[in-house]
């Protein structure tokens, strides 16, 4: 009663006051008691960043995406360096200038490499167990198994790397296409491959200067600004396709160009050209971040020449050459190890295609002795040599 009184004497809008801010501190306790439980989430792993720079619409049609959106050969790509193998993890592209972070474990598919076909495309067991043909993404290799084209300078060499990084039985990881874009007119599946979560073989072949960006269309530009960077390093070192002036275009590889140069990617070796006059040449050839490299190995006098090789191996692995000599003209080549002449499978004689090229490719034996062995080709009376580098 006492209570009532004394309440009585104290004005309507201060009690109300009152009573409002103890229920506020009421409330505050109670959310504080059940939020504060609740960590903080992690902020995002950065990786690479997802600007790009201008790039010019490609007019060329590939039959691995869909609608074009930037030119294909990086000419108008920005110049920046990235690590040589570490590759960026996958990526998710968004607004220029924003910071990308990793893509769930679960983005990568665990598959097994079941056959090599090129530096750009191979055969994969999936997890449901069946095999399938994988298109890399935004990439392109000389040509070395289309039919209706001559091995393009360069070819052996991708196919090389892609057996050594990506050989038969070995477990990587896919990461396809964005969903609605995952396989192309040919029923293949368009992916970026990683050799490890970590380390993308597509970003590997283009800054090892053996595949040049290509085929850009939306949707599928995820790591687009990375293999800019990638190529534009490769670039700027000369190193494999870039060491041939005018031989990358917007729309392929340019054999007019490549046919004009001299003897382009033997590696780890010194080559020499003789004409039938007994004149020759030699250069020495440095390595570039693949283990290839190009330089220069033919006379400028006659027509055998060296136009791409991949000559500097480990025991068990292939390796491969390529010459330009007369259309029709029949080719010997003779590979002298320690043992004496090798008869390895591929080392036979050939006829030069329509547009000259001849190349062979042979598996190094397990047991062959490492050093430098010669390589001895002769074509249309004339001889080339030059050396295998076994490891």
């Amino acid at each position: 009663m006492k209570d009532r009184e004394f309440l009585r004497t104290i004005p309507l809008w201060q009690r109300t006051w009152q009573t409002l801010a103890a229920a506020a501190v009421a409330i505050g306790l109670a959310t504080g008691c059940t939020s504060g439980t609740t960590p903080a989430a992690a902020p995002p792993h950065p990786s690479n960043t997802a600007a790009e720079t201008q790039t010019q619409t490609s007019g060329h049609a590939d039959a691995a995406n869909g609608t074009p959106a930037h030119a294909t050969n990086g000419s108008n790509a920005a110049v920046g360096n990235t690590a040589a193998s570490g590759s960026s993890p996958p990526a998710t592209s968004g607004a220029a200038g924003a910071v990308a972070a990793d893509p769930p474990k679960s983005a990568l598919v665990p598959v097994v490499v079941a056959r090599n076909v090129d530096g750009d495309t191979l055969h994969v067991i999936l997890p449901n167990g069946k095999e399938a043909t994988v298109r890399m993404l935004l990439i392109d290799t000389p040509e070395t198994v289309d039919p209706d084209k001559p091995v393009e300078p360069y070819g052996p060499q991708a196919s090389a790397f892609a057996k050594q990084k990506l050989p038969v039985g070995k477990h990587v990881f896919l990461e396809e296409g964005v969903p609605g874009s995952q396989t192309d007119k040919y029923g293949r599946l368009l992916a970026y491959v990683y050799i490890t979560p970590t380390d993308m073989y597509n970003e590997d072949v283009v800054r090892a200067g053996l595949a040049r960006v290509a085929y850009v269309y939306e949707p599928n530009t995820q790591h687009l600004a990375a293999l800019r960077r990638d190529e534009a390093y490769a670039k700027s070192q000369k190193l494999g396709i870039w060491s041939i002036p005018g031989y990358v275009t917007d729309d392929g590889y340019n054999l007019a160009a490549a046919g004009g140069a001299s003897g382009h990617g033997t590696t780890g070796s010194t080559a020499s050209s003789a004409t039938a006059g007994g004149g020759s040449q030699q250069t020495g050839h440095s390595s570039g971040a693949s283990g290839s490299s190009a330089g220069t190995a033919a006379s400028s006098a006659g027509t055998l020449r060296i136009v791409a090789s991949h000559l500097d191996v480990a025991r068990g692995e292939e390796a491969s050459v390529t010459i330009h000599t007369a259309p029709g003209a029949q080719a010997h080549i003779e590979v002298r190890y320690k043992s004496g002449p090798s008869h390895a499978k591929g080392l036979v004689d050939q006829t030069a295609d329509a547009s000259g090229r001849v190349t062979w490719t042979w598996t190094v034996g397990t047991s062959t002795t490492p050093g430098d062995w010669p390589v001895t080709i002769t074509s249309n009376g004339q001889t080339v040599q030059t050396k295998v580098h076994v490891r």
